[in-house]
């Protein structure tokens, strides 16, 4: 080789001693100034040669002491033959990606790194240079995302509850639902996910519009969102669901996902309406009780004031002839104040409140003599069927004829013209048979035992389910103003006989009453004929009798009737006055006629004061008030007749006739 050549070789050899010093220059600076922590280690001894300063916080290690280590030290030993299993596939080049493994600091604490290796070839030795990225939080995410999941998956499979997730878009689309939706509402959960409109279609027609409104602001305005609905199953019934709804949202907030969680809340829904309905039947109870005492107070007043009016109308009348046109003229006013005076009787009966003797009677026998007069006032076919012979109740004969005329009176213009016949039946029936459709009184509930029902059938036009809750409220009507007392009185009869009322009706499809009445174990009283009244004793006047009345006309009028009957008459304004009145005059007086409500001393007060000076003596009780309500009460002392204002010269007589005739039969008083 000449000169020439000679330095050339030489130049080149310098350039390439060069080219090689500035990589490795390179190469130290890119490995020195890596983010992710850099080894080199000699692949025939492990030990390492170099490391980074990155690698060094990584591992706790100096660049000095990381070069007295070997790749075996800074893995945990359970986990080397992975590793160098690992490293000796990159040798072979079997292994190109990156792999997780388990790395040891210098205080004994491992954390797992992403770590990558390129195998170095150089003369006379071979090296490997490993990349260590710290992936431990990228690690514990995931292993937390994976028991998220899990977690997840587990209450999704036991809770009791039906887990929905949706699409946030215009259907909400169902995308998962569990297994539970099967036992709340007998579907398949892929009949959901199938058909992304399913679910809507199932949502209560008059809950649509509000679940639509809801979801929607759910994602407008809300991350959770819960409201009520009702839901239809499989076999077409309804059920209550809560639906609580949460709302995922990217970072920009635009909702990703909607996840729905539905209870089904259908016994609280029956629980919250037998409240509302205890509520209502408290509300209609309170209302009751109010109604009876307004209804009580206003029957003294108005009765006491009727007395006044009636007892004067037959005065005025006793003068007059007969045939005078005047006489024609009072005599309608009598007849419009009984008719007054029996619109405060209507309602007492309506409360319950309803007085009179009461006998073991034959319902169905009660029923079949009234179906003649039934006939005779109102234009009806009646298709009958009773039992024979019917059950048996203890009852007042007048009262249920009330019942049954009012019932059959309201059937008859609900049928109209040409609507057919009403049907009329007696049967029995076990505490078990009586429907809860409409039951009255609200607070009624049968016991053990049989019923008498009477049972009233109409084809008309039925009653509005509005006005099902309205129709035994006094004066409520739907026909004509000034009517709406005939039921009510029925309710109220039936309820001071222990019984109720209950109704069926659909509009277009006529109505069917029944009355309940306990049945008794007794034999039945003979009803006595129509027409005849039970014979009075003969009356004899004569003697005094001393009236008690704190309303001056009332006093002046009862004493002038009891005048005409050929007594002599003592008044007083009160039981304070009818005591002194009374010792001055006892051997004279024969009865005491004695208002109720007087201030000082009250009727039983006086009657008590009186009896204590003469044992016996015979007392007529009078009063505006009901006798059922008046009578109910206990006091020491009882009088032998109670007399209902308003009452007219006939009724004030037989109370006279009645007290004396007691009198007679206990002999003179002492």
């Amino acid at each position: 080789m000449d000169g020439v050549d000679k330095a050339k070789v030489e130049r080149g050899a310098l350039s390439d001693m060069a080219q090689r010093a500035r990589l490795d220059v390179n190469f130290r600076l890119l490995f020195e100034q890596s983010s992710d922590g850099m080894l080199l280690a000699d692949l025939q001894t492990r030990r390492f040669l170099l490391a980074n300063p990155t690698i060094q916080r990584m591992l706790g290690y100096t660049e000095a002491e990381l070069c007295q280590l070997t790749i075996a030290d800074i893995h945990p030993a359970a986990e080397l033959p992975h590793v160098l299993e690992q490293l000796q596939k990159r040798i072979r080049g079997e292994l190109t990606l990156s792999s997780e493994l388990p790395v040891l600091r210098k205080d004994g604490s491992v954390f797992f790194a992403d770590i990558s290796g390129i195998v170095i070839h150089a003369p006379g030795h071979d090296s490997i240079c490993g990349s260590f990225r710290d992936v431990t939080a990228r690690k514990q995410a995931a292993e937390a995302l994976r028991r998220s999941e899990q977690r997840f998956e587990f209450l999704v499979a036991n809770t009791p509850a039906v887990i929905f997730t949706h699409r946030p878009n215009r259907s909400f689309e169902v995308t998962f639902v569990n297994e539970n939706i099967t036992s709340l509402l007998g579907y398949q959960p892929e009949e959901f996910t199938r058909d992304p409109a399913f679910w809507m279609k199932l949502i209560h027609p008059e809950d649509a519009d509000l679940v639509t409104a809801e979801l929607g602001q759910a994602l407008r305005n809300h991350d959770t969102h819960a409201l009520d609905y009702r839901y239809r199953r499989k076999d077409g019934t309804y059920c209550w669901i809560h639906d609580e709804l949460h709302v995922l949202r990217d970072t920009s907030g635009r909702p990703t996902e909607v996840i729905g969680c539905w209870i089904d809340i259908s016994p609280l829904k029956r629980a919250e309406a037998e409240q509302a309905k205890r509520e209502a039947q408290i509300q209609q109870l309170q209302k009751s009780e109010s109604l009876g005492r307004m209804a009580a107070a206003i029957a003294h007043h108005y009765n006491n004031q009727l007395q006044v009016v009636l007892g004067n109308l037959e005065l005025a009348m006793d003068g007059l002839p007969r045939e005078t046109q005047t006489r024609e003229h009072l005599s309608a006013a009598m007849q419009a104040s009984h008719r007054a005076a029996e619109v405060s009787k209507q309602m007492l009966a309506y409360l319950g409140q309803s007085s009179g003797e009461r006998k073991p009677l034959d319902l169905a026998e009660l029923c079949r003599q009234n179906i003649p007069l039934l006939q005779s006032t109102m234009p009806v076919v009646l298709k009958t069927d009773f039992a024979i012979p019917g059950p048996v109740i203890m009852a007042n004969a007048n009262q249920l004829q009330q019942v049954l005329i009012n019932l059959v009176t309201n059937a008859w213009e609900a049928v109209g013209p040409n609507r057919g016949a009403i049907r009329l039946s007696v049967k029995t029936v076990s505490a078990h048979e009586v429907t809860a459709v409409c039951r009255r009184p609200v607070d009624w509930q049968p016991h053990a035992g049989a019923y008498a029902c009477l049972e009233v059938a109409d084809g008309g036009n039925g009653i509005a389910s509005e006005d099902l809750e309205k129709i035994f409220d006094p004066f409520f009507s739907r026909k004509f103003m000034g009517r709406g007392l005939g039921l009510s009185v029925v309710l109220g009869i039936a309820r001071a006989h222990n019984g109720g009322i209950d109704v069926e009706s659909e509009p277009g499809d006529g109505s069917t009453f029944r009355v309940y009445f306990p049945v008794v174990a007794q034999p039945a009283t003979a009803l006595p004929p129509a027409g005849l009244s039970p014979a009075t004793s003969p009356f004899d006047g004569g003697g005094t009798v001393l009236v008690v009345e704190d309303v001056d006309s009332a006093r002046a009028l009862a004493a002038h009737v009891i005048k005409s009957f050929g007594f002599t008459v003592l008044t007083a304004q009160d039981g304070v006055v009818a005591l002194e009145m009374f010792r001055q005059h006892q051997a004279e007086i024969r009865c005491v006629l004695c208002d109720l409500s007087m201030p000082r001393m009250n009727g039983w007060q006086t009657i008590e004061a009186l009896r204590q000076l003469a044992p016996g003596l015979p007392v007529i009780l009078a009063s505006g008030y009901d006798e059922a309500s008046v009578m109910s009460e206990q006091h020491p002392e009882q009088p032998q007749v109670f007399l209902g204002k308003p009452y007219d010269r006939r009724k004030l007589r037989a109370a006279l006739e009645q007290a004396l005739a007691v009198k007679q039969e206990a002999g003179p008083l002492d």
